[in-house]
């Protein structure tokens, strides 16, 4: 019997919380519906495909377009060149191929010809899938070229030079994806700590006696800001060296320079935790979070799926997640090369989310008062 009640004073103090039912039935629908809609068409291999030609004007070359077209999961475009890198830098392609004049009539004969097949270098897995996709579309090129060996299954005979944009060669799926995991684990606690902390400095009445002291509220919020920046860094320093120095994860340009926005990360954090707060009663209220804004930041942002091949019903939202900047920054700043000044419309986003949140945590830590 007293199980049976606390059971049912439990059922009651939930249907009295419109918003614990809604966390219980309807955001699991809402990132079901998402997580659905990324996996379904096997977005992490949703490539861009560039080709640079002369001939495409040939019977062959139709052939070659048409198998490159037809590929589900492969946008495919043509681009004037006059190379492939050229190619890549014009058309932000994950691939681009370069098929020198005279190919496709050496490869009617089986002489061999030599292509270029450029890849960007960002994503993982790509090499292996081009390489077999453009094999095979080749082959029809060569079939279309003799009539009466069209029906028959060849290989091309080609021979691919593949080159990289960017010198992620060899680079794992751990190295393309850590620097990103590291800035939303940072992001995450910061933000959970913050919320449960300033919520219960506000429902223990720490926060109105600090608050009748001289003390101001933007005081306040900048004692948070400085106070996790502190911990942020010593935080972020040591995933910085256990990652290069233990898991040895492999950058182009070195983990030290992802320190800056991994840090505006983090107090973009405080500042959201902050604002969150405010919207919750108790601890379980700011779990209750977790799934609305972080599950979303981790699924849309850029961190897993890149942000580009979203649908396009998806990507008004990823724009409007603070974690896509900083992952576009960290994947610029580590797999590019890219310095501040290239990547600085994305920390000037990143900057306006900052000093966004930061003004709504004075406007919260006002209204305590």
């Amino acid at each position: 019997m007293n199980a049976l009640y606390v059971a049912r004073k439990i059922f009651r103090q939930f249907l009295r919380d419109p918003r614990t039912m809604a966390l219980i039935f309807l955001v699991p629908v809402a990132i079901m519906t998402i997580y659905y809609f990324l996996l379904k068409d096997d977005l992490s291999m949703k490539l861009t495909l560039a080709v640079v030609s002369s001939e495409r004007d040939s019977a062959p070359y139709k052939a070659f377009a048409e198998v490159l077209g037809g590929q589900k999961n492969i946008a495919f475009l043509e681009d004037p060149g006059p190379t492939a890198a050229e190619a890549i830098g014009r058309t932000g392609a994950d691939v681009a191929i370069e098929l020198p004049d005279g190919f496709f009539a050496a490869l009617a004969r089986n002489r061999e010809p030599r292509f270029a097949i450029r890849i960007e270098g960002t994503k993982s897995g790509v090499e292996a899938t081009v390489t077999k996709i453009v094999d095979a579309a080749l082959a029809r090129a060569r079939l279309a070229s003799i009539p009466f060996l069209r029906n028959l299954k060849l290989t091309s005979g080609a021979i691919a030079d593949v080159s990289y944009h960017y010198p992620t060669r060899g680079f794992r799926l751990i190295d393309l994806t850590a620097p990103a995991f590291i800035a939303f684990f940072l992001y995450f606690i910061t933000f959970l700590l913050t919320c449960v902390a300033f919520l219960r400095e506000r429902s223990s009445g720490t926060l109105e006696r600090i608050l009748v002291s001289p003390l101001s509220s933007e005081a306040l919020v900048l004692g948070y800001l400085l106070a996790f920046f502190v911990l942020g860094s010593v935080q972020g320093g040591f995933l910085i060296v256990f990652s290069t120095r233990v898991l040895d994860i492999r950058t182009v340009g070195g983990l030290a320079p992802a320190l800056v926005p991994m840090l505006v990360t983090v107090l973009l954090g405080v500042t959201m935790g902050i604002f969150f707060s405010e919207l919750a009663k108790n601890e379980f209220q700011v779990i209750q979070f977790i799934p609305i804004v972080i599950i979303p930041q981790v699924l849309l942002s850029g961190i897993i799926f890149d942000a580009d091949a979203l649908p396009a019903f998806f990507r008004p939202i990823s724009a409007a997640l603070p974690l896509t900047y900083t992952a576009n920054i960290l994947k610029g700043m580590l797999l590019k090369g890219q310095g501040y000044l290239e990547l600085g419309r994305d920390f000037l986003v990143l900057g306006a989310f900052l000093v966004g949140f930061t003004g709504l945590s004075f406007l919260v830590a006002r209204r305590a008062r």
